[in-house]
């Protein structure tokens, strides 16, 4: 939290909270609160299970679930001046899709870039922590072939145990709860990666076109306060945020008008030492 405002700027500050997760399935979850602030967000932990979920992954899976990841996105959608329907995105997951979507991409692309920011903010304290950042990463990795290699491929559920078994420093017990979830929910593991990925993009993009004029915390407001949406459409608003900077950087008289009030400042100075030089020299 004392990191958050070098890196972000009109920080919500909604509360939050950390319980035991009243299920045993993932690592961690996080469950939206209130706009008003009166019900907190929660950070749910899995902790049913001490001997199959080691410990080197909680610092990014903390990241991830709660502040800079989940917890601070939706606080900011929250205060936001969005309408109801996309500050309160429904995951009712099991439903009908009739729902407005809440973009996975987006919203689990931003968790990951949050775990990435972690190491910006020097929040990994030593290699052990380290250790759980790259083993999540190798991690999301190997989703991305599992999830591809379930819906297209059509691998068979033993052989997406096997290999994220061999590949990954998970126990059994979580890899046969995450392959479950991948079988159920096509796609969604490959949307973390590829959301991640978009956004390190338009990062990059921005800092590379803006220069000097390139301000990390108004690029994060800006991705925040527009609340989830499509990447395309995050891409298109990015856009508009680096062309709007350029025209008010042209459009600006500050360079100008120093320049002209220096002249204006130091054209009488120099006239009289000018004058004062020519008297003298000729008398």
């Amino acid at each position: 939290m004392p990191e958050l405002p070098k890196y972000f700027k009109n920080l919500p500050n909604l509360p939050l909270v950390v319980k035991n997760s009243p299920q045993d399935g993932v690592g961690g979850e996080y469950e939206s609160g209130s706009e008003d602030g009166t019900r907190p967000g929660t950070f749910y932990a899995n902790v049913r299970r001490p001997q199959d979920n080691p410990t080197f992954s909680m610092v990014s899976l903390s990241l991830h679930e709660t502040v800079p990841g989940h917890h601070l996105a939706d606080s900011y959608s929250l205060v936001s001046d969005l309408p109801r329907f996309r500050k309160h995105m429904d995951w009712r997951l099991f439903s009908a899709p009739f729902f407005f979507p809440f973009f996975n991409s987006y919203v689990e692309g931003w968790a990951l870039y949050a775990e990435y920011l972690g190491e910006e903010m020097g929040i990994y304290k030593d290699d052990f922590e380290l250790m759980g950042r790259y083993s999540d990463e190798i991690f999301r990795a190997c989703r991305l072939v599992i999830d591809t290699g379930l819906h297209y491929y059509g691998w068979e559920r033993d052989r997406a145990i096997e290999y994220l078994l061999n590949y990954t420093a998970s126990t059994k017990e979580v890899v046969v709860i995450e392959i479950d979830r991948y079988i159920t929910w096509p796609g969604q593991a490959c949307g973390y990666k590829m959301g991640e990925l978009k956004i390190k993009e338009l990062r990059q993009k921005a800092a590379k076109e803006l220069g000097p004029l390139f301000d990390l915390p108004e690029f994060h407001y800006v991705i925040l306060s527009n609340g989830p949406m499509p990447l395309g459409v995050l891409e298109n608003v990015i856009d508009n945020w680096i062309n709007d900077v350029k025209l008010a950087s042209k459009a600006s008289p500050k360079d100008d008008n120093t320049t002209s009030n220096l002249s204006i400042i130091r054209t009488p100075a120099f006239l009289i030492f000018f004058l004062v030089f020519l008297t003298l020299l000729f008398r």
